[in-house]
């Protein structure tokens, strides 16, 4: 059976009526084609069953609660829960049905999970929570019900990764107001000790650059490249004269000897090195008069 197939049998399941923890079983049983039904009859038709089914990707190994929670069919929801369903139950890629409910924005079904004791801090395989995929999603009302509910707002995944960076990432301004107004750590670490400031500057977001910043995000500090924001923004104009009012230095070289300036020379950004170049040191300066030399595919050790 396809997850296509498999999502449109459970809609139309949704929408009878009538439906409860009664007869929702023999629905299910009624709709299923024969080879699932036949796989789910030999586990006694247990309701927390793994059912697998094909996209165009892996096969997909899950449970009826998580396709449920992904769909943001509520009755189903309800149903299977009062049959005894496993609200915390792990599909193939280590999902519980809230993650599904908080990727998705289906906030009354993450309000139905939780209810009944749904964990809001579970991992999946890569380590992230909840809190992580609603954040990536830019669902306001979803994160801040997660983090009512004892959601950590500083959990890091398999990378390193925060809510916030996530967030960041995505350009999601209300949702990195709402984790910092909650405690996020606004100079959290990834495994490669990018802070979200770095992802902001790269992402060319100038909003949350002047959120993070305003709210004492560090704009000198270095990644395991030896980068700072700076250098992820030396050719957005806006992100980086933000950063150098805010302090950063224009000068400092990554661990390959390269400073914001170099990288705007090579690219040759007249305008974001004249400005570079008005806050850099005397030797800086002197990069200015060669321009005319570099090209997009030459190198200048400058510094």
């Amino acid at each position: 059976m396809t997850l296509d197939d498999f999502l449109k049998m459970l809609e139309e399941i949704n929408d009878t009526s009538g439906l409860s923890k009664n007869n929702i079983v023999e629905r299910i049983k009624i709709k299923l084609e024969r080879i699932d039904l036949r796989r789910w009859e030999d586990s006694g038709f247990n309701i927390n069953h793994i059912f697998t089914t094909h996209s165009d990707l892996d096969p997909v190994e899950t449970t009826l609660l998580h396709f449920a929670a992904k769909s943001g069919y509520e009755n189903i929801v309800i149903a299977l829960i009062e049959y005894g369903a496993y609200v915390d139950a792990w599909d193939s890629d280590g999902c519980t049905p809230l993650h599904f409910a908080a990727e998705w924005n289906h906030k009354g079904i993450l309000d139905i999970l939780i209810e009944n004791g749904a964990n809001v801090n579970a991992w999946d395989n890569d380590v992230c929570t909840p809190l992580h995929l609603a954040a990536e999603g830019g669902n306001e009302s979803v994160v801040r019900a997660l983090i009512a509910c004892g959601a950590d707002v500083n959990a890091q995944n398999n990378d390193g990764h925060t809510p916030l960076h996530f967030a960041t990432k995505s350009g999601y301004e209300n949702i990195v107001i709402a984790l910092i107004e909650h405690g996020a750590y606004v100079d959290a670490w990834d495994n490669y000790r990018s802070t979200p400031l770095h992802f902001a500057a790269e992402s060319d977001n100038e909003n949350i650059v002047r959120t993070l910043i305003e709210h004492g995000a560090c704009v000198n500090v270095w990644d395991s490249c030896g980068r700072a924001p700076l250098h992820f923004a030396s050719d957005h104009e806006s992100i980086r004269d933000i950063l150098i009012e805010s302090g950063a230095y224009v000068s400092k070289q990554n661990n390959n000897r390269y400073a914001p300036l170099n990288f705007a020379i090579e690219w040759g950004c007249k305008d974001v090195i004249s400005s570079l170049s008005g806050n850099a040191s005397p030797r800086a300066e002197m990069a200015v008069g060669r321009v005319e030399q570099i090209t997009l595919a030459g190198r200048l050790e400058l510094f």
